[in-house]
């Protein structure tokens, strides 16, 4: 199986994992695409290389520091310092920018001609950026604005484009074509201006402004095209924009999440906090089975050997994830079935949990080694290794969100689980 990510912070809200996991369904391709959120881009190559991804998007807050780290990119990347494409080469990393290719494509299929017209394109990421040397390239008066004049200020200069003070960007708007706004949301006070304006929204989960200006356009668009000629990079297969745009259409009816993850990883303890939080059910399925067979999993698995320890996990397995709201655990080697597999990926939005492996030993005790049968208290360190590296890949191909876990602060870590969820608007109460 061939392995590709979103990354980014928060990254939960993306539909990049359904549209691409769509089309490899569609090609049929042995491939998974997973959205990952990371803490810092000082993690994001050991990342790839820890789980193997082969490509990578990348997104906010990352494409312009990613694109500092690389030593190779394609020449718009350079003339804009953003990347929004790694892939992988061998042993280098190559970055490319498709963004551009995006806001260009959704201009011209929907008509808007920008040549010799006055746009503006506010905020100062890379997405801006790519924005900015799009709307040049169709031959649009651009100027840029942001709530930080000074980082205007500076793209401009960079990019050889117009721009505008932020307290003077009400008044400026009576006279613009085209607005394409590339921050999280636009500002309240601007919702009265756009009257006579053309909007294409890069965050395509706020639609509020779809009423209040001439004509709208979603980001949706933006992603999918450049989505497409992501794809191309990957695969040298141009997909079909109209198959694209349906796989948004469908709803994902997914009642339950799932915490999959190494042994000693925190799937139980970070799985009650986020019951808690969302007034969902809470079922362990270790504890499960132990409840059920009277018996300790160590005791099980000298009784009746790890083939009948997996049999009753199977079950419980089955039977949690037959019920609705509800939060489980499932043990770290659940996922070498198939039928699990399948099971949890038809109904758990999965959450993946890595975590340092510092941590997961400073977590081993004689305790935690007592309940674990699979450890050998000689070489438990290798052992934790050896098992994430042969459950790696069946960790990801049910995955649809990784967390890095990164200390032992059991509320800091809960708190940003429960906050990429409530990105993506998963099981908002």
């Amino acid at each position: 199986m061939k392995n590709f990510a979103l990354i980014g912070n928060p990254a939960a809200q993306s539909k990049s994992p359904a549209i691409f996991n769509a089309l490899f369904r569609h090609y049929g391709m042995d491939c998974r695409y997973t959205a990952v959120s990371l803490r810092d881009a000082e993690g994001f190559f050991s990342l790839i290389r820890k789980y193997g991804f082969y490509g990578v998007n990348v997104t906010s807050p990352f494409k312009e520091e990613i694109f500092s780290l690389l030593g190779s990119t394609d020449n718009i990347s350079k003339i804009i310092g953003a990347v929004n494409v790694v892939i992988k080469r061998n042993d280098s990393f190559y970055g490319m920018n498709t963004d551009v290719y995006g806001v260009e494509h959704t201009l011209v299929n929907n008509g808007i001609v920008v040549k010799g017209k006055k746009c503006i394109i506010l905020g100062a990421g890379g997405a801006a950026k790519a924005a900015v040397y799009a709307v040049k390239e169709l031959g649009g008066d651009v100027f840029i604005c942001n709530r930080t004049d000074h980082k205007a200020e500076k793209i401009s200069s960079e990019l050889k484009c117009g721009c505008i003070k932020f307290d003077e960007l009400k008044d400026q708007l009576i006279n613009t074509y085209l607005m394409i706004s590339a921050v999280p949301q636009i500002p309240v006070f601007l919702k009265g201006s756009l009257s006579h304006t053309i909007v294409l929204n890069a965050n395509y989960s706020d639609e509020s402004l779809k009423p209040l200006c001439k004509r709208y356009i979603s980001g949706y668009e933006w992603l999918i095209y450049q989505a497409a000629k992501t794809y191309e990079h990957f695969f040298d297969i141009y997909p079909d924009i109209n198959d694209m745009k349906k796989t948004l259409e469908i709803p994902d009816e997914r009642k339950n999440i799932a915490l999959i993850g190494p042994t000693l990883s925190g799937k139980t303890t970070y799985g009650r906090i986020i019951a808690g939080h969302y007034g969902m059910k809470f079922i362990d399925t270790d504890e499960t089975v132990e409840k059920a067979s009277g018996k300790l999993i160590k005791e099980i698995f000298s009784s009746e050997g790890e083939s009948g320890f997996r049999m009753l996990e199977e079950k419980a397995l089955e039977e949690a994830c037959s019920a609705e709201n509800t939060v489980i655990s499932a043990g770290a080697g659940a996922l070498n079935s198939e039928k699990n597999r399948k099971t949890i990926t038809d109904r758990c939005y999965t959450v993946l949990l890595d975590i340092d492996e510092e941590v997961v030993f400073s977590r081993l005790n004689g305790q935690e080694m007592s309940k674990r049968p699979m450890l050998d208290p000689k070489k438990n360190q290798e052992n934790i290794k050896a098992m994430f590296g042969s459950r790696k890949n069946d960790y990801l191909s049910c995955t649809d969100l990784i967390v890095t876990v990164r200390t032992n602060d059991t509320v800091k870590e809960s708190e940003n689980i429960i906050r990429e969820i409530d990105a993506g608007k998963h099981f908002n109460r």
